[in-house]
């Protein structure tokens, strides 16, 4: 009777640890701590509709891979603007964002991305530059 105990409390164990485990990992990945962040953000300043759409935008398309302000599967971007090949000609940062590949090939500070992360920017062809605009204004701010 004692074993069946034992065995009932180690697979109790087992699972809240694999419970545990699983919770820890998928937490970073919800969002809820830039979600937190965006709303004292808010609190703190005057939100216009062209930032909520960027914010939104940003939710949507980069968030996945993207924090503002740390690094995660890609780097943080607040600043982007002011680094790499896009920091001399600004319109190269929509091109980036467009078609990643052309910079990946020839240019050393992507290269260094590419090397650090791993993996390459997905193209984000789908959005307007009017949509990238609203992005680059949101993660500006």
């Amino acid at each position: 009777m004692n074993q069946i105990k034992y065995i009932f409390s180690a697979c109790l164990i087992l699972l809240m640890i694999s419970m545990a485990v699983f919770l820890f990992k998928t937490f970073p990945e919800s969002g809820m701590i830039s979600e937190t962040s965006a709303l004292i953000d808010n609190t703190s300043s005057f939100s216009t509709p062209a930032s909520t759409k960027g914010e939104q935008i940003f939710k949507q398309n980069c968030a996945s891979c993207h924090a503002l302000d740390r690094d995660l599967t890609g780097p943080a971007l607040r600043g982007v603007n002011e680094r790499g090949p896009w920091s001399k000609d600004k319109g190269n940062l929509k091109k980036w964002i467009k078609n990643p590949a052309p910079f990946i090939a020839n240019d050393t500070y992507v290269k260094g991305l590419k090397e650090k992360f791993g993996l390459p920017m997905p193209s984000q062809a789908h959005l307007s530059d009017a949509e990238i605009e609203e992005v680059i204004g949101y993660i500006s701010k």
